[in-house]
């Protein structure tokens, strides 16, 4: 009996052995494949964080420049137009022409810009609105442009079409060279009848025609 006994607690134990073999190689086995899934998550987590910063990083330049742009309109929003004290919003030239310090005039390049149709000028020959379309009532349209680093004796001729006919042509030469300088070339209805349609106009700067501009004249 005791024999027996022996017997059947050698079997137990040596399928007991057998068991926890198999169990410590499975536990194993899940520890190096739980080791695989941290590590590729610590790598996903350092690349998804890099990407964060260089977001964050991008996102606070692009304010940067935002807030340097918003900086420069705000700075220009208002000028004061020498000899006079009037005060003007030019934050874009609907309202009126940009100022000078707005451009880099030392190359000493002759240009023209802002150029289109308006109907009112100041005494300096700035336009204080552009404007595309007129009335007969307004009794004058002006062609008007910023000559910039302006040459004495330089020639600026408005051609004015209605449709495709050329109705009146006048020109303006420069008395002297400025650096900055408005222009103006008025139509009146007595260089040319307000016909009601579409109208063109166009400046040329010493016979160099610039591209036409439209405006439209308009019943009542």
């Amino acid at each position: 009996m005791r024999y027996w006994i022996i017997i059947l607690i050698c079997v137990i134990s040596a399928c007991g052995t057998g068991n926890d073999g198999e169990e410590s190689i499975d536990f194993e086995a899940d520890i190096q494949a739980y080791g695989t899934e941290a590590a590729n998550l610590r790598s996903g987590m350092v690349v998804e964080s890099t990407t964060i910063v260089q977001t964050v990083a991008a996102s606070e330049a692009q304010a940067n420049n935002y807030s340097r742009y918003n900086g420069l309109l705000r700075s220009t929003t208002v000028a004061l137009f020498p000899p006079t004290t009037e005060s003007r919003i030019i934050a874009n030239d609907i309202d009126g022409p940009l100022p000078a310090e707005v451009y880099d005039l030392s190359s000493g390049e002759m240009r023209f810009v802002q150029i289109g149709p308006a109907g009112d000028v100041d005494d300096n020959g700035c336009f204080r609105a552009k404007q595309q379309f007129f009335r007969p009532s307004n009794g004058v349209i002006y062609m008007t442009a910023v000559a910039l680093n302006l040459r004495a004796g330089t020639s600026v001729r408005a051609d004015w079409q209605y449709g495709s006919e050329l109705v009146y042509s006048n020109s303006w030469v420069a008395p002297q060279s400025e650096q900055y300088r408005c222009i103006a070339i008025a139509l009146r209805p007595s260089d040319a009848e307000f016909a009601l349609g579409n109208w063109s106009v166009t400046l040329s700067i010493d016979g160099n025609p610039t591209e036409p501009r439209s405006f439209t004249i308009l019943s009542g």
